[in-house]
């Protein structure tokens, strides 16, 4: 036979579980505060740890190039287009340059490749138009930022070396179209217009 039914309502059996727990809690009130207050011990560290770890991921979303205005990022783009000028020139004069390049053409060209020659130059010049392009575009982004400052300046300085590069190529380039042995004639007697003119 079953348990009497002491409790017919619901509110009866309400009241009764209330008394149960708190007969319970009663006994065991060191315990359940101790569980209460560690696990809101690990609530406040995780929290606060989620902040830390959003904080610093806010850090990293920011990226570096935000910190430098867009005229110090163009002087870096300016920066390397200019020590790829250099490279470009093998760390030479530009006189030094194009008379490395004649000799080259003569190299080719005695050796029976004329066009081979020409085409030589020609890579050359084309290289340099690049460059020259690539930095005129920076430095009318410059001018339209900061006018004809300092950087400007500074800019117009590789510039004005890189277009004589290419004018004293386009020179020797024509040269050899029309009369391949007469590049090779000139430049022997150093009559080129790189080797009579000023050096950049």
């Amino acid at each position: 036979m079953g348990r009497p039914q002491i409790h017919h309502t619901l509110e009866e059996k309400k009241a009764a579980n209330r008394l149960k727990s708190k007969k319970h809690y009663e006994r065991n009130r060191d315990i359940i505060l101790r569980q209460r207050r560690r696990i809101a011990r690990q609530k406040r560290k995780s929290e606060k740890n989620d902040k830390i770890a959003q904080s610093m991921g806010e850090e990293e979303v920011v990226p570096l190039e935000r910190s430098k205005s867009k005229l110090d990022i163009i002087k870096d783009q300016v920066q390397r287009i200019s020590q790829r000028f250099e490279r470009a020139l093998a760390e030479r004069s530009t006189a030094g340059y194009l008379s490395l390049v004649c000799v080259g053409f003569e190299i080719h060209y005695e050796e029976g490749y004329v066009t081979r020659a020409k085409d030589f130059i020609m890579e050359k010049e084309v290289e340099f138009r690049k460059i020259r392009c690539a930095l005129e575009k920076y430095q009318g982004m410059v001018e339209e930022i900061a006018g004809f400052s300092e950087e400007w300046k500074e800019i117009e300085g590789t510039v004005a070396r890189v277009r004589e590069v290419v004018r004293w190529l386009d020179s020797v380039l024509c040269t050899a179209m029309v009369d391949p042995a007469d590049l090779v004639n000139r430049f022997r007697a150093k009559q080129l217009e790189f080797q009579t003119g000023s050096e950049v």
